[in-house]
């Protein structure tokens, strides 16, 4: 006889073909042990910073990104209640509907906002974004033309709910700014770039998942 389903159980929706990665191109299963290795760099000597100390960073930044393309840090002076308050509120946010979360969404005009469509191997990410910068607005050339004189000025995008999540802004960029603009510098240095050939990419944008 067949056994009856509960009709109250929530199946969870099905998987899009669009977020289906490969089987050639997953995780192995060993692959959390991997992890287990990946370089850690200590940051604490930056404290009180001396030639030695910085070469001995630089290189440890420039052999964990030729062997791993990443690496962790360690006593990076971020206050340590600062992330709990950022995963919460970023929590409060991904629970909104679909709807919701659009209305401050990126489009071609608007490079800061949320996203849920950027791909690897053309693949779509299992992550929703929200980009944002550390000032509240900046000026940009109108056009793309080299000899353009007019300006467009742009602004952060914030959503109505969670009420709290703009004013993370600023004692992020306070307690995080430093120590993002210092590993990027260690970054550049282990490349031998020019100084801020790359900071003036990246120093007023930042990124949660």
């Amino acid at each position: 006889m067949p056994t009856a389903v509960d009709s109250t159980v929530m199946l969870p929706p099905p998987i899009e073909a669009s977020t289906m990665v490969p089987p050639h191109l997953r995780p192995k299963p060993d692959a959390v042990k991997y992890l287990e290795d990946v370089p850690v760099i200590d940051l604490s000597p930056l404290q009180t910073p001396n030639s030695h100390d910085l070469a001995d960073i630089v290189a440890q930044v420039h052999k964990s990104l030729k062997e791993w393309g990443i690496f962790v840090v360690v006593n990076h002076g971020v206050a340590p209640g600062l992330w709990p308050e950022v995963i919460r509120v970023m929590s409060e946010f991904s629970k909104l509907s679909f709807e919701e979360k659009r209305k401050v969404a990126r489009n071609p005009n608007m490079p800061w906002g949320y996203n849920e469509s950027d791909h690897t191997n053309n693949i779509r990410d299992w992550a929703e974004i929200f980009d944002f910068m550390l000032k509240e607005e900046l000026s940009i050339p109108a056009s793309l033309e080299p000899d353009c004189q007019e300006t467009s000025t742009l602004h952060n995008q914030w959503p109505e709910n969670p009420a709290d999540f703009r004013y993370l802004r600023s004692p992020f960029s306070l307690t995080h700014t430093p120590t993002h603009t210092s590993t990027q510098e260690h970054i550049q240095n282990s490349l031998s770039l020019p100084q801020f050939h790359y900071l003036s990419y990246h120093l007023y944008n930042r990124r949660f998942y």
